[in-house]
């Protein structure tokens, strides 16, 4: 019998929910895909959330507000529930946008009330943020920034310059909400050893269940693709253990090694490459001041980019 090319099908059953449907397979490749798929969806799909929140008078997440019926934690709890999505072509990546809301009055508060950059979309402006039951003044900024899988509110505080009237939150990325996959037996012509994975992907609306669905693929591709290049070592790779041995002048290599080979995360390598800078050499050229120059390069980025250089025993001048 000729082999039996397989498809996927995608049914829309709502805006942000479908159904994929994968076949024909063989016996036990439904469970690999499907399990595999599952865990990719959850944990590497790039998403955007509100990772720290400034109200002004309130010091920590356990104060009140006089006049406003909820308490900072339930304020804090929607504001986690705020979904984005990014305009145009821009990078999912560690890119950080700044919300604010000023309310004076009495009455509901709701996030479309918040001022948005242009470069982002807040896809549920309906979200209660909380009720002043008499006439108060409120002021929230709020910091969203993009990134992937879990961030604690730890890890989060000490990354940036701490501020005391500044509460950082746990960020779950992913806008992946759930993900379901069965197996199913299918029959091929008179075959009866195929199978068919239905995969039931539902996201928050910062991206769609296909564009998920496409990305994941693309991820687990490229991991599993390694196996192809076997004993294939990266240069980057090379370099660390000469490093780490003492075998080899490390800053010989740095002259030619490309930047690619850092492992910097895709902002910043797009970052670097818009502002001309493509080797190794080119960055220890530049000293702090004119690295901050370059659009969209972040203080973040840069303390990334020092994390790398570390590595090899040198960092950005200045």
């Amino acid at each position: 019998m000729r082999d039996i090319e397989a498809w996927v099908q995608q049914e829309v059953v709502s805006e942000n929910y479908s159904k994929f449907s994968f076949s024909p397979l063989i016996k036990g490749m439904g469970t690999s895909i499907g399990n595999a798929m599952r865990r990719v969806l959850l944990s590497s799909i790039p998403g955007i959330r509100v990772t720290s929140v400034k109200i002004d008078g309130v010091l920590h997440e356990f104060s009140t507000i006089e006049h406003v019926r909820e308490d900072v934690l339930d304020i804090l709890c929607n504001l986690k529930n705020l979904v984005f999505s990014l305009n145009g072509d821009t990078v999912y990546d560690d890119h950080k946008y700044t919300i604010n809301l000023l309310f004076k009055g009495k009455g509901e508060v709701r996030a479309d009330q918040f001022k948005v950059p242009s470069n982002i979309n807040l896809l549920n402006p309906d979200q209660f943020l909380f009720e002043a039951v008499d006439t108060v003044s409120v002021a929230i900024t709020c910091e969203v920034s993009a990134g992937v899988g879990y961030l604690s509110s730890d890890l989060n505080a000490k990354s940036e310059d701490v501020s005391p009237d500044v509460i950082y939150l746990d960020a779950s990325f992913s806008p992946v909400v759930r993900v379901n996959h069965e197996v199913v037996n299918i029959r091929v012509g008179k075959d009866l050893g195929y199978e068919k994975l239905v995969l039931d992907v539902w996201t928050n609306g910062g991206l769609s269940p296909e564009a998920v669905v496409k990305e994941g693929a693309v991820i687990l591709c490229k991991q599993i693709g390694l196996f192809g290049q076997m004993n294939k070592k990266p240069v980057s790779n090379e370099v660390f253990a000469s490093a780490d041995e003492g075998k080899e002048d490390v800053t010989s290599v740095l002259e030619t090694m490309s930047i690619d080979e850092l492992g910097l995360n895709v902002r910043a390598l797009n970052c670097l490459k818009r502002g001309g800078v493509s080797t190794v050499r080119q960055l220890l050229d530049m000293g702090h001041e004119e690295l901050s120059r370059i659009k969209n390069l972040g203080e973040k980025s840069i303390v990334e980019i020092n994390e790398k250089l570390k590595e090899f025993d040198v960092k950005i001048p200045g």
